[in-house]
């Protein structure tokens, strides 16, 4: 279904913060003759374009519950700047979408219709508005160009669950727990793992700097048998600290994303021998964790 395309078009009425949004025929639109165009200059970290599709609310919005994904044709901004997008209904604001950055030629976004419903009230039966928004430094200026906007299924043959979406839509903030559990050059010195460097005060110190969710990579394929079937040593001191690091994330109420992280290595020529190698692990990390 096209939302905006040239001459076919659902929007009623538009608005920009911080700068001057036109539909125009220059600098060479995406598809057909026109494209619209976002002239910005913000002193406050962001501008930003609304698309309305209902009439500022006095009519129907447009139903989106029928399509898989949304596309979007964007080009401009530039250095730290980047692209935001998000879907606006009655019933609630979606989540906005990020890490669109700058561009010399058009770029067509695919953006499943599922990240911005994920644990939020937006009703994708009634979509008013769509968002766009430049963030990025105190304050820039540049030109947005965006066209061919539009919804369609897309059969990858692998389904994102919801509950998926909703877990990743609420992490915020994360850092990483690196260069303690998957240390595996500290092997040779039996100096692995250091058991000192990271304990429950760290998860504390930086959740009061705003961090929710906590990467910890860990090397099980150094701490697993060789051979079939390849099993974990859950005695070992590493696992131990996994556990602890569990617990610390409980205690704190902020998200562990538990990473298999620098193992042995992968190439074009042996992944498919290593396959069960690094199934057999996760299983055994699913059975415990």
């Amino acid at each position: 279904m096209t939302v905006y395309d040239d001459n076919t078009t659902l929007i009623d009425n538009t608005w920009a913060a911080h700068g001057t949004l036109t539909e125009v025929s220059s600098n060479t639109p995406h598809s057909g003759n026109q494209h619209y165009e976002f002239s910005y200059g913000y002193t406050s970290f962001w501008s930003g374009v609304g698309l309305n599709m209902d009439n500022w609310g006095n009519g129907t919005g447009e139903d989106f519950s029928g399509f898989t994904h949304l596309r979007i044709a964007y080009r401009g901004m530039s250095g730290a700047q980047g692209l935001e997008i998000s879907l606006n209904s009655p019933a609630g604001q979606g989540n906005t979408i990020s890490g669109f950055g700058p561009t010399v030629n058009y770029t067509v976004m695919e953006i499943p219709l599922l990240s911005f419903q994920a644990g939020n009230s937006l009703d994708l039966t009634n979509v008013g508005d769509i968002y766009l928004s430049v963030t990025g430094g105190e304050s820039g200026t540049g030109t947005l160009y965006f066209d061919q906007v539009e919804l369609f299924n897309q059969n990858t043959g692998v389904t994102t669950s919801l509950t998926t979406w909703e877990r990743a839509n609420s992490m915020n903030r994360g850092i990483n727990l690196s260069n303690w559990l998957d240390a595996y050059w500290l092997i040779p010195f039996n100096a692995y793992p250091d058991t000192d460097k990271y304990n429950e005060q760290t998860i504390i110190d930086f959740r009061n700097l705003g961090v929710d969710a906590f990467r910890l990579p860990v090397t099980f394929e150094r701490i697993a048998s060789t051979s079939p079937p390849y099993t974990l040593d859950m005695s070992h001191p590493a696992i131990g600290l996994v556990d602890d690091a569990v617990q610390w994330a409980a205690n704190q109420n902020v998200k562990l994303i538990i990473d298999m992280h620098h193992g042995y290595e992968l190439t074009d020529a042996n992944f498919q021998t290593e396959l069960p190698r690094l199934e057999a692990i996760w299983e055994q990390l699913i059975n415990r964790y």
